[in-house]
């Protein structure tokens, strides 16, 4: 890695991005690409390290988090052979950032269903997450939720944590939601 930054913003749905530049040196023509080893499939776990000069030199590594590579690109001069990119909070699976979207048909959450149980099934189900920690509080939906077609995985769990207050929701440095 050459160079980067990670940014964390608690109030923004996608609370976790970065941007990257490596050397590859042994860069084949299609690694940037649609099923190549870096591309918009691919998740990414970013660590911060630093040298303890009190401990041999030592590095020290901090999980920054679980990225999906959003928009890399390759640079080619005859010096330098660059790959650059951005990197997004696994939120982004769910917020139509990429992807996310929910079925063709209006999604439906009937009054009376247990919102633990709503919210686990949304991640499960739609988002294809399987690390979740939610907390039960035993809160049933007080009204029908009906989302229509272009709604996102997103909305509807904004929909659900806006119901009372002081819910949030996120994905931590493992990709746990």
């Amino acid at each position: 890695v050459i160079s980067g930054s990670i940014n964390v913003d608690a109030t923004a749905d996608i609370r976790r991005t970065c941007s990257l530049g490596l050397i590859a040196t042994n860069i084949e023509e299609n690694m940037v690409t649609s099923g190549g080893e870096i591309w918009l499939d691919k998740f990414i776990k970013v660590y911060q390290g630093v040298d303890n000069p009190r401990n041999n030199n030592e590095t020290v590594w901090w999980n920054m988090g679980m990225f999906l590579i959003n928009n890399p690109n390759t640079v080619y001069n005859s010096t330098d052979h660059t790959i650059t990119f951005e990197g997004l909070d696994l939120m982004a699976k769910l917020t139509g950032r990429r992807n996310g979207q929910l079925p063709a048909v209006a999604t439906l959450v009937p009054a009376g269903s247990k919102i633990a149980a709503v919210v686990q099934r949304t991640i499960t189900q739609l988002g294809g997450f399987s690390k979740y920690v939610i907390q039960d509080e035993g809160l049933e939906v007080p009204y029908d939720i009906k989302m229509d077609m272009g709604a996102t995985i997103y909305d509807l769990l904004v929909e659900l944590r806006d119901l009372y207050p002081n819910w949030e929701m996120f994905f931590d440095v493992d990709g746990i939601f």
